[in-house]
C-alpha cells in the first residue's frame, strides 16, 4: 500500500523534460512562421491582384477618353524626358488632374475614385507620348513573373524595378516599344524608345545616353550599356528631317536603321514587336514592316484608295497597316480635299455631303460665323436655318457622334477639320447630346484641338453652331 502511494505521488508531479519543452517550443515556432508566411503570401497575392485591376480600370479608362476627346491626358505634375530640346513623352502619375479629364470626357465620370497602390497608397506610373497617341502605366508587383497576371503581349510586359525594395514593376499601355518621335527646332526625329517609363535621371536623352533607367520586359535597361538601343550612334536617332518619313524607300529606311539599333539587344529580342522587325528579311518584308511602323507608331498617312458602295465613288483613305505589313482596314481621310467631302451641287458651296455617312452640314462658307449661342438657341438656331431660299425644318443640332466624325484627328493643330470644305471657327461648337452625369449641361467639340467636353446650356461664352441634316 505504501507502495503503491509512493508511485502516485510521483506520477503526480511528473512533467515535460527539458528537451521535451524545447521540440514543442520548436515545433509550434516552425508553425507560426509558416502560418504567417502564408497569410502574408495571401495578402502579396491580393494586392496583386488589386493592381492589375486597378491597371485595367484606368487603361479602359484613358482608351474610353481618347475615343471622346482625341488625345489622351497629361500625367499629373509630369516631368518631359526630351531629346534636343525637345519632349519625347510625359511622365509621372495617374493623379487628380488625370481623374478630373476622365470627368470631363467619359459620360458617367469613368473611375469613381483615384486608385492608387493598396500597400504604398501612392499612385500609379503613367508615361505619354509628346507626339503621338501611346502610354504606359506601371504598378509595382510583389509576386512573381509565373503569375498569371503576366503574359508575353506586348502590351503587357513585366520589368524589375530599380528602386526602394526589389519588387517587378507590371506595365501596361499601348505603347509599341519600337519608336517615338519629338519635334524640336522645326526638326523632326525618330528614336529608338524600347519604353517610355523611366526611373530616376534628369529625364533626358543626350550623347547616346539615356539619363534614368528604362523599365521592360523583365529587367531594368541600364544607362549606356548594350541592352539600350539610346546608346547607340547618333543618340539612338533612327529618323531625322523637316518632315516624318513618306513613301516606301524612307519606310524601308526607317526599318532599316531600327534594325541596326535593336541588332545588340538580345534580352528584349523576344518582344513580339521587336522580333518581328529583326526577323525581316528581303526588300519588300522590310519595306511593309517600315511602313507599318511609320503608321502605327509615327501616325504618318498612309493613303489608298477605295470605292464608296453606296455612292459609288472612289475614295482616298489612310491605311490602317498591322505590324506585319498586312492592310486590314481604312480610315477616310477627310484632311487632302479628296472625295469623302464635296459640294452639293447648285448650293454655292453653302451644303457639304459626307459621301462616306450620307448627311450633309452646313459648309459657313466662304467665312464661318462669329455668332455663339447658348444650347438652346443653338438648337432653334438649326431648326430655323434657311440656307438659298430652302424651307426650314430639315436642318438640326448634331449629336456627339455626328459633330465629331468631322473632326480631322490627323491635323497637328487647328482648325481640326478639313478646311477644303468647312469655313470654321477654332472654337467650341455644340452638340445635341446631353451630359448625362449632369442633364443640365451638353457636350460640345473644340475644333482648335479636337477635344471634348462638356458645359452648363445656359451658357453661350464662344459656343458656336454648324447645322446638319
Amino acid at each position: 500500500m505504501a507502495n503503491s502511494k509512493k508511485t502516485s505521488a510521483s506520477r503526480k508531479f511528473k512533467g515535460f523534460t527539458l528537451v521535451e519543452l524545447i521540440v514543442v517550443i520548436t515545433i509550434l515556432a516552425i508553425l507560426g512562421a509558416i502560418g504567417f508566411l502564408s497569410i502574408g503570401g495571401y495578402s502579396s497575392r491580393a494586392r496583386d491582384s488589386a493592381r492589375v485591376g486597378d491597371i485595367a480600370q484606368v487603361a479602359k479608362s484613358l482608351d474610353i477618353s481618347m475615343v471622346a476627346a482625341g488625345s489622351y491626358p497629361a500625367p499629373d505634375n509630369a516631368f518631359a524626358v526630351t531629346y534636343s530640346g525637345g519632349a519625347v513623352w510625359n511622365q509621372w502619375t495617374v493623379g487628380s488632374n488625370v481623374m478630373q479629364f476622365f470627368k470631363w470626357t467619359i459620360p458617367g465620370g469613368g473611375i469613381d475614385s483615384k486608385p492608387t497602390d493598396p500597400l504604398k497608397n501612392s499612385e500609379y506610373t503613367y508615361s505619354s507620348l509628346a507626339f503621338g497617341k501611346a502610354y504606359q502605366l506601371k504598378a509595382d508587383y510583389e509576386g512573381d513573373l509565373s503569375s498569371a497576371a503576366f503574359d508575353s503581349n506586348s502590351f503587357r510586359q513585366a520589368a524589375f524595378a530599380e528602386v526602394g525594395n526589389p519588387s517587378i514593376a507590371y506595365i501596361r499601355g499601348n505603347y509599341g516599344w519600337l519608336v517615338a518621335k519629338t519635334l524640336t527646332g522645326g526638326f523632326y526625329y525618330v528614336l529608338a524608345i524600347p519604353s517610355i517609363i523611366t526611373n530616376g535621371g534628369s529625364g533626358k536623352i543626350e550623347g547616346g545616353v539615356l539619363s534614368g533607367t528604362l523599365l521592360f520586359n523583365s529587367r531594368s535597361l541600364v544607362n549606356a550599356t548594350a541592352y539600350n538601343p539610346i546608346a547607340q550612334a547618333n543618340s539612338g536617332v533612327v529618323f531625322s528631317g523637316t518632315a516624318l518619313p513618306a513613301g516606301g524607300t524612307e519606310f524601308a529606311a526607317l526599318a532599316t536603321s531600327l534594325k541596326a539599333a535593336y541588332a545588340s539587344t538580345p534580352d528584349i529580342a523576344n518582344v513580339s514587336n521587336i522580333a518581328n522587325l529583326l526577323s525581316a528579311t528581303g526588300a519588300d518584308t522590310v519595306k511593309s514592316i517600315g511602313t507599318a511602323i511609320a503608321s502605327n507608331q509615327l501616325d504618318v498617312k498612309v493613303t489608298g484608295t477605295t470605292t464608296d458602295s453606296a455612292t459609288n465613288t472612289s475614295l482616298v483613305v489612310n491605311l490602317l497597316v498591322n505590324v506585319d505589313g498586312s492592310t486590314t482596314t481604312y480610315i477616310p481621310d477627310g484632311a487632302s480635299g479628296n472625295t469623302r467631302f464635296s459640294f452639293v451641287a447648285g448650293t454655292d458651296s453653302k451644303i457639304v455631303k459626307d459621301n462616306l455617312t450620307g448627311l450633309e452640314w452646313e459648309s459657313q462658307y466662304p467665312v464661318a460665323s462669329a455668332t455663339t449661342y447658348t444650347w438652346a438657341t443653338a438648337k432653334s438656331q438649326c431648326a430655323s436655318l434657311n440656307i438659298l431660299g430652302q424651307t426650314p425644318g430639315s436642318w438640326r443640332l448634331p449629336d456627339y457622334t455626328e459633330l465629331q466624325s468631322i473632326i480631322d484627328y490627323s491635323k497637328s493643330w487647328g482648325p481640326f477639320i478639313n478646311t477644303a470644305f468647312f469655313a470654321s471657327q477654332s472654337f467650341f461648337h455644340w452638340t445635341s447630346t446631353t451630359y448625362n452625369s449632369n442633364t443640365n449641361s451638353a457636350w460640345i467639340m473644340n475644333f482648335n484641338d479636337g477635344t471634348s467636353s462638356s458645359t452648363a446650356k445656359t451658357s453661350a461664352w464662344y459656343y458656336h453652331v454648324r447645322c446638319v441634316r
